[in-house]
């Protein structure tokens, strides 16, 4: 069965990663350019409680020994670390069903061939709010990450706090910040260091961190700075899992605008995946449904946040199956056929050569 969880992973993955985005925002010491280079979210919603859930998953491309990235929730966020294998399951999960097409292929072989395959098959088995523009509502450790949750009155400010914080202050992300500054919103920057080892390496990938929160809708920190869209390079991923009571689709913005980008691969009842570890005890709701979403866009419209709110249809959608010819192979010893052909010949000119006399014989005598 191994080859078959090696073509629904390569399947999963063709589903669910089709193309790095930009998640959030990404803050660099100066001159430092850092990719995203692959990303995914499991978002379980929490309806009755209005609580969203929001574990992300990022691999980064760096020569910097040290950046950071924020991320803005409505309300002041609660962190931990949620399982590294979650994101691999879900891909599986949603992966489409591998069916096996037999076909019988005969295989010319030689009989020393044949031995050295067979041989080879058995063997590869607060109140200070007036008193500063910034404040830091928490600060902790999580993941590998240095986190501070703050909260501003100032986007300038902000900006500045970051910069003697060691992350870099450009004009687009204050830019970026002032409509969550304007609506009182929490920014959780996070900070992520190299070892001595990892800073010869260009990737990085990030352990996972749960965000838990209060929100009105469910939604993905989908906008971005312009300068992210500007240098936006293709071939980017995001993947949203999104784990609800019913199918969900998105929408950009309080307003409702569709989100063409944001295209459902997968919806339906939630497959057995332990979604339950990532979130505290009974967040997961009742008769729970997963819908998984891809976004391919690069630059993508990162004019505002995305919603979720129910699809209207309700409808399962399932991938079809895919194919997988599967070789029966019938190995035809290819030497052993020539020596029996030319044993035949050899047989049969014999007795011709054995006959020919007598007949003349007879053919005369009659005469």
């Amino acid at each position: 069965m191994r080859p078959l969880t090696v073509l629904a992973a390569l399947a999963a993955l063709a589903l669910l990663r089709p193309a790095p985005l930009d998640a959030c925002a990404v803050a660099p010491p100066p001159n430092a350019l850092v990719e995203i280079v692959d990303e995914e979210a499991l978002i379980v919603w929490d309806a009755p409680n209005q609580v969203e859930h929001f574990v992300r998953r990022a691999s980064f491309r760096t020569e910097a020994s040290q950046f950071g990235f924020i991320v803005p929730t409505p309300t002041k966020p609660e962190l931990a670390e949620a399982p590294d294998a979650v994101f691999r399951a879900l891909a599986e999960a949603v992966a489409p069903k591998v069916v096996q097409v037999h076909e019988t292929v005969f295989e010319p072989v030689t009989m020393c061939c044949l031995f050295w395959t067979m041989g080879a098959t058995e063997m590869s088995k607060s109140d200070d709010r007036m008193l500063t523009p910034v404040r830091v509502l928490d600060e902790t450790r999580v993941a590998g990450y240095d986190a501070a949750i703050l909260e501003a009155d100032d986007a300038k400010a902000l900006a500045q706090w970051l910069q003697d914080h060691g992350y870099e202050s450009r004009p687009a992300l204050a830019e970026w910040l002032e409509p969550y500054v304007r609506g009182h919103w929490k920014l959780t920057a996070f900070k992520l260091s190299k070892d001595a080892k990892g800073q010869r390496e260009r990737d990085l990938a990030s352990k996972n961190v749960r965000l838990s929160f209060k929100t009105e809708k469910p939604f993905f920190p989908y906008r971005e700075p312009r300068d992210q869209k500007e240098h936006a390079t293709y071939g980017r991923s995001l993947r949203v899992f999104l784990v609800a009571d019913r199918r969900m689709e998105g929408s950009v913005g309080l307003e409702g605008r569709r989100w063409p980008e944001g295209v459902t691969k997968y919806a339906g009842p939630l497959p057995a995946v332990d979604v339950a570890a990532c979130v505290p005890a009974g967040a997961l709701p009742k008769g729970a449904w997963l819908t998984a979403l891809v976004d391919q866009s690069s630059p993508r419209p990162g004019d505002d946040e995305v919603y979720f709110v129910p699809e209207a249809s309700g409808k399962e959608l399932i991938p079809p199956p895919v194919q997988w010819p599967v070789h029966d192979r019938v190995p035809v010893p290819v030497d052993i056929v020539w020596i029996g052909a030319l044993v035949g010949v050899f047989v049969w000119w014999r007795r011709r050569r054995k006959r020919g006399p007598l007949d003349g014989r007879k053919k005369l005598t009659s005469s």
